[in-house]
């Protein structure tokens, strides 16, 4: 049985420069990983989904508005929660 992982993550977008007129990135902080069984996967994941939809409520969700705090969002993935993007990010 293949092991991965629902993981939840408080997203927001970041100022990158000036290039071009301005450029944004994405940023994800990870708040929880959950090991399971691949085949239950996404029926946890849907489960999960229904608290991050009340945590998003609360708060200004939408992350290209400048007084968004982030919103949460759930991944399923190979590994446990990392952060990303991993490192400086440059514009390309």
């Amino acid at each position: 049985m293949k092991i991965v992982y629902v993981n939840v993550y408080l997203v927001d977008r970041f100022y990158g420069g000036p290039e071009e007129g301005g450029w944004y990135y994405d940023a994800g902080r990870p708040i929880r990983g959950i090991p399971t069984v691949a085949r239950k996967a996404e029926r946890l994941r849907d489960k999960v989904w229904t608290v991050i939809d009340r945590w998003n409520d609360d708060r200004v969700s939408d992350i290209s508005s400048v007084s968004s705090d982030g919103c949460y969002t759930v991944l399923i993935e190979d590994g446990p929660p990392a952060p990303f993007p991993e490192g400086p990010v440059h514009y390309e």
